[in-house]
């Protein structure tokens, strides 16, 4: 089965995958049926961890019963470099993908449960908005008239009043995870 192994480098609107047949190149579309391709021949995926961009792949993966196995793009860059490649292409970082998964012995990454998705959709909405939080406050301390001041202000009571939302969804939905127990070490490691 090692052989029907494929690296596959993510990308927004497609994937790059390297298999025993050589590179093809998926739209985000088409994953579905990239899946049970790879499904029928018994296939394995392995892929870096792209702050959210994989989750597609991993959906379409899961539903075919299809083995996933997500690393860290650090190592996966350094796996590159001993291997004397330093090129970095969306084709290479699949065929380097595809050659992690054939020599090591990498942890299956199990599909990434509902609740723990959302909690991490929100944890990105939460850094975005303290984000747009600091532009408004440096934008205050450089207004000068009543009524840009009245505006700045206005944006920062709605941007708190967000914040603190999106901090109580949060915390209820990990308390909702935590009383089931149904963290993965492959996922509880992306929230933490």
């Amino acid at each position: 089965m090692t052989e029907n192994m494929f690296g596959v480098d993510v990308a927004k609107a497609w994937i790059d995958s390297f298999g025993p047949s050589g590179r093809e190149r998926v739209l985000t579309q088409d994953l579905a049926a990239y899946a049970a391709r790879v499904a029928q021949v018994q296939g394995r995926v392995v892929f870096e961890a792209t702050g959210g961009l994989e989750a597609p792949l991993r959906r379409a993966l899961a539903q075919e019963g299809v083995a996933a196995y997500r690393v860290n793009p650090a190592r996966a860059r350094a796996f590159a470099r001993s291997t004397g490649r330093l090129a970095k292409t969306d084709r290479v970082d699949a065929m380097v993908l595809r050659e992690m998964g054939l020599r090591l012995d990498l942890p299956i990454c199990p599909p990434e449960p509902e609740e723990l998705s959302e909690i991490r959709q929100l944890r990105v909405r939460r850094h975005q908005l303290v984000q747009d939080r600091t532009r408004e406050v440096v934008r205050g301390q450089q207004a000068e008239g009543a009524f840009a001041k009245a505006s700045i202000a206005r944006v920062l009571a709605l941007l708190e009043a967000e914040i603190a939302a999106i901090e109580v969804e949060i915390a209820a939905k990990s308390r909702r995870v935590q009383r089931r127990g149904r963290g993965s070490n492959c996922c509880a490691a992306r929230l933490g």
